[in-house]
């Protein structure tokens, strides 16, 4: 059973949150040029493809044929963190949200009630899974909504 390209291709966007050539490119470490290049050649060298395993933990059996576990160790072998399912671009994006809103109330005295943090929580990692360029201005963000949530 082989796998196209653009099989692989269409994995790494469903299963790591890459919507664009340009982010599988990168998460490859090559140039968007170059994925073109493999997708008209039909192949991916393994070196890249082994490379995007172990920066994502990819199972490289999910990732060319779409079998077993899309992690590695698949089982739940590393407790919470593999129960959750957000791919490591998400957990990073997340981690930074979560971060960013604790350090602001923080620094205002803020105490929010544990749902409305979550909302806040929830609206930031949502607005910025979508568009990560809105990140230069999450402090901002975070100050106008915590300011409605209090």
């Amino acid at each position: 059973m082989r796998a196209g390209i653009s099989e692989i291709i269409d994995r790494m966007k469903e299963g790591f949150g890459y919507h664009t050539d340009t982010k599988v490119a990168s998460a490859l470490g090559i140039s968007k040029a170059n994925l073109s290049n493999y997708k008209k050649s039909g192949t991916i060298p393994y070196e890249a493809l082994s490379r995007f395993s172990e920066q994502t933990n990819c199972s490289l059996d999910w990732l060319l044929f779409g079998i077993g576990s899309r992690l590695r160790g698949g089982s739940g072998a590393s407790g919470l963190q593999e129960s959750v399912s957000l791919t490591p671009r998400a957990r990073n994006l997340l981690k930074k949200v979560v971060a960013s809103v604790e350090k602001y109330l923080n620094s205002e005295n803020l105490d929010l009630n544990p749902d409305k943090k979550a909302e806040l929580i929830a609206i930031l990692y949502e607005d910025l899974l979508k568009d990560e360029s809105k990140e230069a201005e999450m402090d901002k963000t975070i100050a106008r909504l915590a300011g409605l949530a209090a």
